[in-house]
């Protein structure tokens, strides 16, 4: 995360040092963080990694509680992504395609946390 929150207010030291990890260094894969183009449907998240020129074998997804990292590699180089899920999804869903250099992942809401319709008598 960019900025820090200290005591509910943005730190402004915290704001800095972050600044300048950030703009001096020559990584800037952390920017990537929690910047993954998703979807949310009414009963599954889908989530999607451009990795054109990887291939599967090279591409490596590990979920930790909420929080899902990717590593591609490929003649040396590395690809990382890093994302976390939405509070209703249920991990033990999480499916994975990578297609035309596209990584889709889908992962299921959890039942007890989607709508549920009520019967008018």
């Amino acid at each position: 995360m960019v900025l820090r929150l200290l005591n509910g207010r943005l730190g402004a030291a915290g704001f800095w040092d972050e600044w300048d990890k950030a703009f001096m260094s020559d990584n800037w894969s952390h920017w990537r963080e929690n910047i993954v183009p998703h979807k949310e449907h009414e009963d599954h998240y889908e989530y999607w990694i451009n990795l054109a020129g990887f291939k599967k074998e090279n591409v490596e997804a590990v979920v930790h509680e909420s929080m899902v990292a990717i590593k591609a590699e490929k003649d040396g180089s590395t690809s990382n992504h890093s994302f976390h899920l939405n509070d209703d999804a249920d991990v033990s869903t999480l499916s994975s395609k990578l297609e035309d250099g596209l990584l889709t992942i889908k992962v299921n809401k959890r039942k007890e946390a989607m709508p549920k319709k009520i019967k008018i008598q």
